[in-house]
């Protein structure tokens, strides 16, 4: 009997610790990206730097259900210990079970077991830092909302909604707050605005407000533009990040006390990356919106578009090339002497002398008298009288009167 409670017990420490994998194995990839991206901090790295870790540990996850049961235990063992466990640790540690609960999704939840509840309902009972716990809240809430159909998660909701309803009754059991006297002033009673926080506090703030805007951008250059615009994740780190810009530009412009030198430049600096990555966003959803707008139905593909069909852009025929005519529909040609000739051009019917007879079918001949024009100074009477009056072939020789003749 001890040694086969020995043995359980030596069995149960393996699986707690985790089995040996090989090198290239989806487990061990998995393990060492996970232990990368929660310490990254601890290990001084740049900020963001835990970002190039993320698509390894989704694809390890999605490839392999060994992989993510890897990486819930290990998720798991960082929130076990808050005391040993670094802030930004669990805090990574946090964010990267809410990735995988998405991504791939049932494949991890259904790890969720006991021992995972009992970690998660010990961290909201006995975790010392405040960020820590309002994100696991703020997490498990978004879990109630939204995921309340998945099997996997029953035993992790019914702990949170009995936790929540004895947070609810121990609010409900806090003194009363006294009434303010008349002689107070009433800027006492008020909660102080424009007020740093705590050092620790501002730090968490800080460091949240980066690594939001940091996993916003590597969310939108690696999801494609028609998912986009329904990515869970996308929203709700571009939520996160308004949010983190709010308190970012209030501790900016904080006067009680105001930060200081060093601060403020790292306040500055820190709304200039959400500002970035906001901005990032946007324009990769605005590029979104233009793909899917322009994409057209496959049934409109063939078809001509309304432009081509007004005809409004297309150019005018040329008179000299026709377009052709298919010999079923074309109209019989009319006979040759009733078909007009295109060569001739009728000239304008002007004041003349003479005139063209109408009616007439043959091609038109100059001809110059038709060109003549009648002067306006004519002595047309002279010319009649001269006309009708008989030649004399004599009429330029002098005539002499009777009288001179007879001398």
């Amino acid at each position: 009997m001890k040694r086969f409670v020995r043995t359980w017990t030596a069995r149960s420490s393996s699986s707690d610790s985790g089995t040996e994998h090989r090198e290239d194995s989806p487990e061990a990839m998995i393990r060492a990206e996970l232990e990368a991206f929660c310490e990254s901090s601890a290990n001084g790295a740049s900020q963001g730097a835990e970002v190039v870790h993320l698509p390894k540990i989704v694809d390890a996850a999605e490839s392999s259900p060994e992989a993510a049961k890897e990486a819930a235990l290990r998720i798991r063992k960082y929130l076990a210990d808050p005391a040993g466990t670094s802030n930004s640790a669990q805090y990574n540690a946090i964010m990267l079970m809410r990735i995988l609960a998405d991504n791939p999704g049932a494949t991890f939840t259904r790890n969720f077991d006991a021992k995972f509840v009992s970690t998660i309902k010990s961290l909201l009972r006995t975790g010392r830092d405040l960020h820590v716990q309002g994100y696991i809240r703020q997490y498990l809430d978004i879990l109630e909302q939204q995921h309340s159909w998945d099997e996997n998660l029953k035993l992790l909701l019914a702990m949170w909604a009995k936790e929540k309803t004895k947070t609810s009754r121990g609010l409900n059991k806090s003194p009363p707050i006294p009434p303010r006297s008349y002689n107070m002033p009433a800027s006492v009673s008020r909660p102080q605005r424009n007020a740093l926080p705590s050092p620790e506090e501002l730090a968490a703030r800080i460091e949240e407000a980066r690594n939001s805007a940091k996993l916003l951008t590597q969310f939108v250059q690696s999801t494609p533009p028609a998912e986009l615009e329904g990515n869970d994740l996308v929203k709700e780190f571009l939520d996160r990040c308004q949010t983190g810009a709010r308190l970012i530009q209030g501790f900016i412009h904080a006067n009680n006390p105001p930060p200081d030198e060093d601060t403020l430049l790292t306040l500055i600096e820190t709304n200039d990356e959400i500002s970035v990555a906001i901005s990032r966003q946007q324009r990769a959803m605005l590029k979104a919106r233009k793909l899917a707008g322009s994409a057209s139905p496959s049934s409109n593909v063939n078809s001509p578009s309304p432009m081509a069909a007004s005809g409004a852009n297309s150019p005018a025929p040329a008179l000299s090339a026709p377009a052709p005519v298919p010999a079923a529909v074309a109209p019989a040609p009319p006979p040759p002497s009733t078909r007009p000739d295109p060569a001739v051009v009728e000239l304008p019917n002007t004041v003349m002398t003479g005139g063209r007879l109408p009616g007439g079918t043959s091609r038109y001949e100059y001809n110059a008298e038709e060109f003549q024009v009648r002067n306006p100074f004519a002595d047309d009477y002279e010319t009649e009288s001269q006309s009708t009056r008989p030649q004399d072939p004599h009429t330029d020789r002098v005539r002499f009167q009777p009288a001179e003749q007879g001398r």
